[in-house]
């Protein structure tokens, strides 16, 4: 099970889309835990990708909710051209669902999925390979419950 690559798409976020930390910051911040933070992240995907843009916290409890709760003019249902910095949304066939922030040039920044708590760089068909998880699609980091 398996679906397409994923490539990257043109970035630029709507007006109302503002976070702590730059969409380059946040990208950064997720490359440098994955070189060599904790195992602080089992389970806490939606967690993760809020605080790669400088939240404490999302303000949604799953991810699969955070994306439902997206507005419709932000979610890009089964869109394979993510830009890079997107959060890229799957059904898990669990309550939580899976977020994970995109790098670009296909790659993610995903925690669980090679070692549980801590975040790998692993391709984001990864998702849906080695979990069998369902792509819904991507949004823009947009979080207007955070803090």
């Amino acid at each position: 099970m398996g679906g397409k690559a994923f490539h990257d798409g043109a970035a630029g976020w709507p007006t109302s889309v503002r976070n702590p930390r730059s969409t380059a910051a946040a990208i950064a911040w997720a490359r440098q835990e994955a070189a060599g933070g904790g195992a602080n992240w089992y389970r806490a995907c939606l967690a993760f990708v809020a605080r790669t843009y400088g939240w404490s916290y999302s303000g949604v409890q799953y991810a699969i909710d955070h994306y439902r709760q997206m507005p419709t003019s932000m979610r890009h249902d089964r869109d394979r051209t993510p830009p890079p910095g997107a959060l890229m949304y799957w059904d898990t066939g669990q309550r939580a669902g899976h977020v994970a922030l995109y790098l670009g040039d296909g790659k993610i920044a995903s925690n669980d999925i090679r070692r549980k708590g801590y975040i790998d760089i692993v391709d984001a068909t990864d998702i849906e390979t080695v979990w069998g998880a369902t792509y819904l699609g991507w949004a823009p980091p947009f979080f207007p419950q955070g803090g």
